[in-house]
Formats: structure tokens, C-alpha cells, sequence
């Protein structure tokens, strides 16, 4: 399974670019970072992005086991 990584500054287009790619072809999952870091209030910390990373990366799993789905595309700020 492919995954692509949508990397970039706040505002830039990121999630916008990813939905485009999943809706576009088929069998594509989309996740946003964001999604996978909803705190509230936020937090950005050592714990919260290791968090979030394990988050991510169990999702890409579970996508990875689904016959449907070819690829994942995750839109991701990280710095």
C-alpha cells in the first residue's frame, strides 16, 4: 500500500489537496493530522505528538488490512 504525506506551514492548502487526491480516485482514504491531535484545550507537547504519530499510524494500519483501499493520504503539520 502507498501512503502519501501531505507536509507543509499552517494554511497552505494541505487538507484541501489531500480531500482533492482521495475524491478524485478511488479506493483512497484521507486522514487529517488534525484529527488525530483534537485536544481540547490543545496541547503540543512531546506526549500529545508521539500521541498523535501512534494515532496515525494505527489508522494507516487498519486501511492497510481493508481490501477496498489502495492508498492513504495523510495531510500532517509537523515541525
Amino acid at each position: 500500500m502507498k501512503v502519501i504525506i501531505i507536509n507543509g506551514p499552517m494554511g497552505v492548502g494541505k487538507t484541501t489537496v489531500g480531500k482533492y487526491i482521495a475524491e478524485k480516485y478511488g479506493g483512497i482514504a484521507f486522514i487529517d493530522g488534525d484529527w488525530c491531535l483534537d485536544i481540547h484545550p490543545f496541547v503540543g507537547n512531546r506526549e500529545t505528538k508521539i500521541m498523535a504519530i501512534d494515532n496515525i499510524l494505527h489508522m494507516i494500519d487498519n486501511y492497510r488490512k481493508c481490501s477496498i483501499c489502495q492508498m492513504v493520504v495523510l495531510a500532517w503539520l509537523y515541525g
